[in-house]
Protein backbone atom coordinates (compact mmCIF):
# COMPACT_ATOMS: atom_id res chain seq x y z
CA UNK A 1 0.00 0.00 0.00
CA UNK A 2 1.13 3.23 -0.35
CA UNK A 3 2.95 4.83 2.03
CA UNK A 4 1.49 8.44 1.97
CA UNK A 5 -0.02 9.27 5.29
CA UNK A 6 -4.14 9.74 4.95
CA UNK A 7 -4.85 12.83 3.01
CA UNK A 8 -8.12 14.40 2.08
CA UNK A 9 -7.58 14.58 -1.50
CA UNK A 10 -7.94 11.84 -3.99
CA UNK A 11 -4.83 10.70 -6.05
CA UNK A 12 -6.86 9.59 -8.82
CA UNK A 13 -7.61 11.73 -11.88
CA UNK A 14 -11.05 12.12 -12.96
CA UNK A 15 -10.99 10.34 -16.16
CA UNK A 16 -9.45 7.27 -14.82
CA UNK A 17 -11.92 7.46 -12.13
CA UNK A 18 -14.58 7.60 -14.62
CA UNK A 19 -13.43 4.80 -16.19
CA UNK A 20 -12.87 2.50 -13.45
CA UNK A 21 -16.08 3.39 -11.93
CA UNK A 22 -18.04 2.44 -15.42
CA UNK A 23 -16.69 -0.90 -14.94
CA UNK A 24 -18.18 -1.61 -12.02
CA UNK A 25 -21.86 -0.56 -13.70
CA UNK A 26 -23.74 -2.55 -14.96
CA UNK A 27 -23.39 -2.65 -19.20
CA UNK A 28 -26.55 -1.55 -20.14
CA UNK A 29 -26.29 1.67 -17.79
CA UNK A 30 -22.90 2.75 -19.38
CA UNK A 31 -23.62 5.11 -21.28
CA UNK A 32 -26.52 6.79 -19.04
CA UNK A 33 -23.37 7.15 -16.42
CA UNK A 34 -20.91 7.94 -18.56
CA UNK A 35 -23.50 11.04 -19.73
CA UNK A 36 -24.07 11.56 -15.97
CA UNK A 37 -20.56 12.16 -15.13
CA UNK A 38 -20.39 14.15 -19.04
CA UNK A 39 -22.79 16.80 -17.21
CA UNK A 40 -21.44 16.93 -13.46
CA UNK A 41 -17.77 17.86 -14.93
CA UNK A 42 -19.21 20.33 -17.42
CA UNK A 43 -21.36 22.09 -14.88
CA UNK A 44 -18.37 22.35 -12.50
CA UNK A 45 -16.18 23.56 -14.92
CA UNK A 46 -18.40 26.12 -16.16
CA UNK A 47 -18.50 27.06 -12.31
CA UNK A 48 -14.86 27.00 -11.79
CA UNK A 49 -14.09 29.26 -15.05
CA UNK A 50 -16.34 31.80 -13.23
CA UNK A 51 -14.56 31.48 -10.05
CA UNK A 52 -11.28 31.91 -12.42
CA UNK A 53 -12.51 34.87 -14.15
CA UNK A 54 -13.08 36.96 -11.19
CA UNK A 55 -10.28 35.61 -9.09
CA UNK A 56 -7.88 37.00 -12.00
CA UNK A 57 -9.55 40.41 -11.69
CA UNK A 58 -9.13 40.70 -7.62
CA UNK A 59 -5.42 39.62 -8.47
CA UNK A 60 -4.89 42.23 -11.08
CA UNK A 61 -3.61 45.25 -8.87
CA UNK A 62 -0.95 42.67 -7.30
CA UNK A 63 -0.01 40.71 -10.43
CA UNK A 64 3.59 40.93 -10.70
CA UNK A 65 3.44 39.55 -14.07
CA UNK A 66 -0.02 41.97 -15.03
CA UNK A 67 0.68 43.33 -18.84
CA UNK A 68 1.47 46.81 -18.28
CA UNK A 69 0.93 47.91 -21.83
CA UNK A 70 -3.00 47.12 -21.36
CA UNK A 71 -4.86 50.56 -20.49
CA UNK A 72 -6.46 50.46 -17.06
CA UNK A 73 -10.11 52.13 -17.41
CA UNK A 74 -10.56 54.29 -14.23
CA UNK A 75 -13.02 53.55 -12.34
CA UNK A 76 -15.44 56.21 -9.97
CA UNK A 77 -14.82 53.44 -6.65
CA UNK A 78 -12.13 54.65 -4.82
CA UNK A 79 -9.40 52.02 -5.05
CA UNK A 80 -8.78 50.18 -1.75
CA UNK A 81 -5.26 48.45 -1.80
CA UNK A 82 -5.61 46.88 2.15
CA UNK A 83 -9.71 45.64 1.38
CA UNK A 84 -8.63 43.76 -1.99
CA UNK A 85 -5.97 42.07 -0.82
CA UNK A 86 -7.58 40.96 2.22
CA UNK A 87 -10.63 39.94 -0.02
CA UNK A 88 -7.71 37.89 -2.25
CA UNK A 89 -6.28 36.02 0.77
CA UNK A 90 -9.62 35.16 1.72
CA UNK A 91 -10.64 33.98 -1.84
CA UNK A 92 -7.37 31.95 -1.97
CA UNK A 93 -7.45 30.25 1.34
CA UNK A 94 -10.75 28.87 0.41
CA UNK A 95 -9.98 28.06 -2.72
CA UNK A 96 -6.61 25.96 -1.01
CA UNK A 97 -9.20 24.60 1.24
CA UNK A 98 -11.38 22.92 -1.57
CA UNK A 99 -8.43 21.94 -2.82
CA UNK A 100 -7.45 19.89 -0.24
CA UNK A 101 -4.36 22.19 0.80
CA UNK A 102 -3.10 22.35 4.08
CA UNK A 103 -1.26 25.38 5.79
CA UNK A 104 2.37 24.56 7.00
CA UNK A 105 1.69 26.22 11.33
CA UNK A 106 5.15 28.30 11.70
CA UNK A 107 6.08 25.80 14.54
CA UNK A 108 6.18 23.49 11.37
CA UNK A 109 8.22 25.93 9.45
CA UNK A 110 10.56 26.80 12.74
CA UNK A 111 11.57 22.59 12.43
CA UNK A 112 12.33 22.52 8.92
CA UNK A 113 14.10 25.84 9.39
CA UNK A 114 16.74 24.39 11.66
CA UNK A 115 18.71 22.20 9.39
CA UNK A 116 19.22 21.31 5.85
CA UNK A 117 18.79 18.39 4.11
CA UNK A 118 21.89 16.52 3.66
CA UNK A 119 22.21 16.61 -0.17
CA UNK A 120 20.62 20.13 -0.24
CA UNK A 121 21.77 23.63 1.71
CA UNK A 122 21.26 25.56 4.53
CA UNK A 123 19.80 28.92 4.02
CA UNK A 124 19.17 31.51 6.58
CA UNK A 125 15.44 33.76 6.34
CA UNK A 126 14.81 36.95 7.57
CA UNK A 127 11.09 37.50 8.42
CA UNK A 128 11.17 41.01 9.34
CA UNK A 129 11.48 41.25 5.51
CA UNK A 130 7.77 39.94 5.08
CA UNK A 131 4.50 41.51 5.37
CA UNK A 132 2.40 39.29 4.67
CA UNK A 133 3.75 35.28 3.79
CA UNK A 134 1.83 31.26 3.76
CA UNK A 135 2.80 27.92 2.78
CA UNK A 136 0.07 24.99 2.14
CA UNK A 137 0.69 21.56 1.42
CA UNK A 138 -0.91 18.95 -0.55
CA UNK A 139 0.08 15.12 -0.21
CA UNK A 140 2.86 14.14 2.17
CA UNK A 141 4.97 11.03 2.42
CA UNK A 142 7.92 9.27 3.75
CA UNK A 143 10.83 9.37 1.21
CA UNK A 144 14.55 8.63 1.44
CA UNK A 145 17.21 9.56 -0.25
CA UNK A 146 21.20 7.71 -0.08
CA UNK A 147 24.12 10.12 -0.04
CA UNK A 148 28.08 8.57 -0.45
CA UNK A 149 30.82 9.45 1.89
CA UNK A 150 34.07 9.03 1.55
CA UNK A 151 33.68 5.50 2.45
CA UNK A 152 30.69 4.52 3.34
CA UNK A 153 26.78 5.45 1.93
CA UNK A 154 24.00 6.48 4.54
CA UNK A 155 20.32 6.64 3.49
CA UNK A 156 18.58 9.76 5.20
CA UNK A 157 14.24 9.12 5.79
CA UNK A 158 12.40 12.83 5.54
CA UNK A 159 9.18 13.45 4.81
CA UNK A 160 8.28 15.00 1.18
CA UNK A 161 5.56 17.52 0.03
CA UNK A 162 3.68 16.42 -3.59
CA UNK A 163 2.92 19.87 -3.89
CA UNK A 164 3.75 23.40 -1.81
CA UNK A 165 1.63 26.80 -2.75
CA UNK A 166 3.87 29.61 -1.16
CA UNK A 167 2.87 33.46 -1.42
CA UNK A 168 4.26 36.29 -0.39
CA UNK A 169 4.69 40.29 0.49
CA UNK A 170 7.57 42.50 0.80
CA UNK A 171 7.37 45.22 3.28
CA UNK A 172 7.32 48.68 2.07
CA UNK A 173 10.59 49.47 4.17
CA UNK A 174 13.31 47.89 2.54
CA UNK A 175 14.91 49.28 -0.31
CA UNK A 176 15.28 47.72 -3.90
CA UNK A 177 18.91 46.44 -3.09
CA UNK A 178 17.13 44.41 -0.36
CA UNK A 179 14.55 43.44 -2.13
CA UNK A 180 16.33 42.51 -5.53
CA UNK A 181 14.08 42.43 -8.51
CA UNK A 182 10.84 41.52 -6.14
CA UNK A 183 8.61 44.81 -5.89
CA UNK A 184 7.32 45.82 -2.52
CA UNK A 185 3.40 45.92 -3.74
CA UNK A 186 2.82 42.41 -5.26
CA UNK A 187 1.71 39.53 -4.02
CA UNK A 188 3.55 37.09 -4.88
CA UNK A 189 2.30 33.31 -5.74
CA UNK A 190 3.96 30.30 -6.45
CA UNK A 191 3.33 26.36 -6.89
CA UNK A 192 5.96 23.86 -6.66
CA UNK A 193 5.72 19.77 -6.74
CA UNK A 194 8.27 17.51 -4.67
CA UNK A 195 9.64 19.78 -1.74
CA UNK A 196 11.65 17.93 1.08
CA UNK A 197 10.33 19.17 3.91
CA UNK A 198 14.31 20.28 5.21
CA UNK A 199 14.70 22.34 2.41
CA UNK A 200 11.34 24.65 2.64
CA UNK A 201 13.60 28.39 2.63
CA UNK A 202 14.81 27.32 -0.44
CA UNK A 203 11.37 28.69 -1.08
CA UNK A 204 11.95 32.21 0.35
CA UNK A 205 13.72 34.79 -1.24
CA UNK A 206 16.50 37.02 -0.27
CA UNK A 207 17.85 34.17 1.80
CA UNK A 208 21.63 34.02 2.83
CA UNK A 209 23.38 31.01 2.19
CA UNK A 210 24.50 28.96 5.50
CA UNK A 211 27.40 26.69 4.52
CA UNK A 212 27.38 23.27 6.40
CA UNK A 213 30.02 22.26 9.07
CA UNK A 214 31.37 19.78 6.85
CA UNK A 215 31.93 21.79 3.97
CA UNK A 216 33.57 24.64 6.14
CA UNK A 217 36.05 22.03 6.61
CA UNK A 218 36.74 21.60 3.93
CA UNK A 219 38.27 25.00 3.50
CA UNK A 220 39.32 25.83 6.84
CA UNK A 221 41.47 22.66 7.58
CA UNK A 222 43.53 22.88 4.87
CA UNK A 223 44.38 26.32 5.50
CA UNK A 224 45.46 25.79 9.16
CA UNK A 225 47.52 22.82 8.35
CA UNK A 226 49.13 24.57 5.10
CA UNK A 227 49.41 27.79 7.34
CA UNK A 228 50.75 26.08 10.32
CA UNK A 229 53.04 24.16 7.90
CA UNK A 230 54.41 27.13 5.93
CA UNK A 231 55.04 28.83 9.08
CA UNK A 232 56.97 25.76 10.86
CA UNK A 233 59.50 26.30 7.62
CA UNK A 234 59.43 29.71 7.74
CA UNK A 235 60.82 29.53 11.54
CA UNK A 236 63.47 26.76 10.34
CA UNK A 237 64.50 29.05 7.75
CA UNK A 238 65.37 31.91 10.16
CA UNK A 239 67.21 29.89 13.20
CA UNK A 240 69.16 28.37 10.06
CA UNK A 241 70.41 31.92 8.78
CA UNK A 242 71.21 33.14 12.03
CA UNK A 243 70.99 36.68 10.96
CA UNK A 244 68.03 38.27 10.24
CA UNK A 245 69.61 41.08 8.04
CA UNK A 246 70.46 38.45 5.75
CA UNK A 247 67.12 36.84 5.92
CA UNK A 248 65.33 39.57 4.09
CA UNK A 249 67.83 39.10 1.34
CA UNK A 250 67.50 35.46 0.54
CA UNK A 251 65.04 34.11 -2.42
CA UNK A 252 64.28 31.33 -0.20
CA UNK A 253 62.58 32.90 2.00
CA UNK A 254 60.46 35.04 0.07
CA UNK A 255 58.92 31.89 -1.97
CA UNK A 256 57.93 30.37 1.56
CA UNK A 257 55.76 33.66 2.36
CA UNK A 258 54.68 33.67 -1.24
CA UNK A 259 53.73 29.86 -1.25
CA UNK A 260 51.53 30.63 2.07
CA UNK A 261 49.47 33.38 0.32
CA UNK A 262 49.27 31.07 -2.74
CA UNK A 263 47.65 28.87 -0.06
CA UNK A 264 45.78 31.08 1.29
CA UNK A 265 44.32 32.18 -2.50
CA UNK A 266 43.74 28.60 -3.06
CA UNK A 267 41.81 28.02 0.02
CA UNK A 268 39.39 31.33 -0.72
CA UNK A 269 38.94 29.95 -4.24
CA UNK A 270 37.56 26.84 -2.70
CA UNK A 271 35.32 29.02 -0.39
CA UNK A 272 33.89 30.84 -3.20
CA UNK A 273 33.38 27.64 -5.01
CA UNK A 274 31.75 25.78 -2.23
CA UNK A 275 29.08 28.85 -2.37
CA UNK A 276 28.53 28.93 -5.97
CA UNK A 277 27.97 25.32 -5.94
CA UNK A 278 25.42 25.63 -2.95
CA UNK A 279 23.75 28.23 -5.53
CA UNK A 280 23.50 26.00 -8.58
CA UNK A 281 22.00 23.70 -6.35
CA UNK A 282 19.30 26.44 -5.36
CA UNK A 283 18.71 27.27 -8.91
CA UNK A 284 18.73 23.78 -10.32
CA UNK A 285 16.00 22.69 -7.75
CA UNK A 286 13.97 25.84 -8.00
CA UNK A 287 13.81 25.56 -11.72
CA UNK A 288 12.98 21.53 -11.76
CA UNK A 289 10.47 21.99 -9.07
CA UNK A 290 8.48 25.26 -9.86
CA UNK A 291 5.46 24.30 -11.29
CA UNK A 292 3.99 28.14 -12.14
CA UNK A 293 3.81 31.32 -10.86
CA UNK A 294 1.51 33.88 -10.03
CA UNK A 295 -1.68 34.08 -11.78
CA UNK A 296 -0.87 31.42 -13.55
CA UNK A 297 -0.99 29.40 -9.93
CA UNK A 298 -4.85 30.54 -9.77
CA UNK A 299 -5.30 28.75 -13.09
CA UNK A 300 -3.39 25.17 -11.90
CA UNK A 301 -5.28 25.69 -8.09
CA UNK A 302 -8.91 26.17 -9.55
CA UNK A 303 -8.27 23.40 -11.65
CA UNK A 304 -7.38 21.24 -9.10
CA UNK A 305 -10.27 22.21 -6.91
CA UNK A 306 -12.36 21.30 -9.71
CA UNK A 307 -11.43 17.68 -10.42
CA UNK A 308 -11.08 17.57 -6.43
CA UNK A 309 -14.32 18.43 -6.21
CA UNK A 310 -16.32 16.45 -9.34
CA UNK A 311 -14.26 12.59 -8.34
CA UNK A 312 -15.91 13.34 -4.77
CA UNK A 313 -19.32 13.73 -6.08
CA UNK A 314 -19.02 11.55 -8.64
CA UNK A 315 -17.58 8.89 -5.44
CA UNK A 316 -20.60 9.63 -3.47
CA UNK A 317 -23.35 8.89 -6.19
CA UNK A 318 -21.69 5.87 -7.77
CA UNK A 319 -22.12 3.83 -4.14
CA UNK A 320 -25.59 5.32 -2.96
CA UNK A 321 -26.35 4.46 -6.59
CA UNK A 322 -25.35 0.78 -6.74
CA UNK A 323 -25.97 -0.05 -3.53
CA UNK A 324 -29.77 1.94 -2.93
CA UNK A 325 -30.77 2.14 0.60
CA UNK A 326 -28.15 0.96 2.84
CA UNK A 327 -25.62 3.76 3.48
CA UNK A 328 -25.79 6.44 6.44
CA UNK A 329 -23.06 8.96 6.07
CA UNK A 330 -20.94 7.11 8.54
CA UNK A 331 -21.05 3.71 6.45
CA UNK A 332 -20.52 5.50 3.07
CA UNK A 333 -17.67 6.95 4.76
CA UNK A 334 -16.10 3.76 5.67
CA UNK A 335 -17.42 2.21 2.02
CA UNK A 336 -15.71 4.69 -0.13
CA UNK A 337 -12.21 4.47 2.02
CA UNK A 338 -12.43 0.69 1.74
CA UNK A 339 -12.80 1.03 -1.69
CA UNK A 340 -9.97 2.98 -2.11
CA UNK A 341 -7.95 0.75 0.41
CA UNK A 342 -8.75 -2.17 -1.40
CA UNK A 343 -8.89 -1.47 -4.92
CA UNK A 344 -6.76 1.58 -5.57
CA UNK A 345 -3.91 0.41 -2.69
CA UNK A 346 -4.24 4.19 -1.50
CA UNK A 347 -5.49 4.97 2.10
CA UNK A 348 -7.79 7.94 1.88
CA UNK A 349 -9.52 10.51 4.10
CA UNK A 350 -12.55 10.44 2.42
CA UNK A 351 -14.44 13.93 3.33
CA UNK A 352 -18.27 12.51 3.29
CA UNK A 353 -19.97 15.21 4.46
CA UNK A 354 -18.35 17.69 1.64
CA UNK A 355 -19.47 15.14 -0.83
CA UNK A 356 -23.50 15.41 -0.07
CA UNK A 357 -23.25 18.68 0.78
CA UNK A 358 -22.76 18.80 -3.09
CA UNK A 359 -25.10 16.18 -3.76
CA UNK A 360 -27.48 18.35 -2.08
CA UNK A 361 -27.07 21.22 -3.97
CA UNK A 362 -27.28 19.58 -7.47
CA UNK A 363 -30.65 18.29 -6.26
CA UNK A 364 -29.83 14.51 -6.50
CA UNK A 365 -29.42 13.77 -2.58
CA UNK A 366 -32.77 12.05 -1.38
CA UNK A 367 -32.77 11.83 2.82
CA UNK A 368 -35.10 8.76 4.73
CA UNK A 369 -34.04 9.40 8.42
CA UNK A 370 -30.55 8.61 8.23
CA UNK A 371 -30.42 6.65 5.45
CA UNK A 372 -29.43 8.11 2.15
CA UNK A 373 -30.24 7.57 -1.80
CA UNK A 374 -29.56 9.45 -4.45
CA UNK A 375 -32.44 10.34 -8.01
CA UNK A 376 -31.80 7.60 -10.41
CA UNK A 377 -29.56 7.97 -13.51
CA UNK A 378 -32.23 9.52 -16.19
CA UNK A 379 -33.74 11.46 -13.66
CA UNK A 380 -30.06 12.58 -12.37
CA UNK A 381 -29.44 13.27 -16.07
CA UNK A 382 -32.49 14.86 -16.55
CA UNK A 383 -32.16 17.25 -13.19
CA UNK A 384 -28.48 18.13 -14.03
CA UNK A 385 -29.62 19.05 -17.99
CA UNK A 386 -31.93 21.37 -16.30
CA UNK A 387 -29.56 23.09 -14.31
CA UNK A 388 -27.02 23.57 -17.39
CA UNK A 389 -29.79 25.08 -19.39
CA UNK A 390 -30.59 27.36 -16.47
CA UNK A 391 -27.00 28.94 -17.17
CA UNK A 392 -27.48 30.49 -20.52
CA UNK A 393 -31.54 31.20 -20.51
Amino acid sequence: MNSARHENFIPVRKVELVKALTKKIPARQRGEFNRFCRIVGSIYHFNYHQNLERLKELYVPFDPDAEKYLVQIKSDVPDNTEDKQEKILGEINALLKSGNYKEIPYSELEKAFKGASPWGIDLIVDFSQYEYYSIYYKGERRDSLEKKYLWFKKRYEFDMYDRIFFAFKLKETFTESDTLSFSKDKLYLKLFKNVPGLDLEMLFPNTNVRISLFDKGKVIVPLVAGGISSLYKIMLYVLSQGSPMVLWRQIGFWSLVGGFFIFALKSFLGYKNTIEKYLKTLTSNLYFQNLDNNSGVLTCLLDDAEEQECREILLAYYFLYSEPGVHTQKSLDERIERYFAEELLFECDFEVDDALRKLKELGLLKVKGKKLDVAPLKEACRILDRQWDGYFN
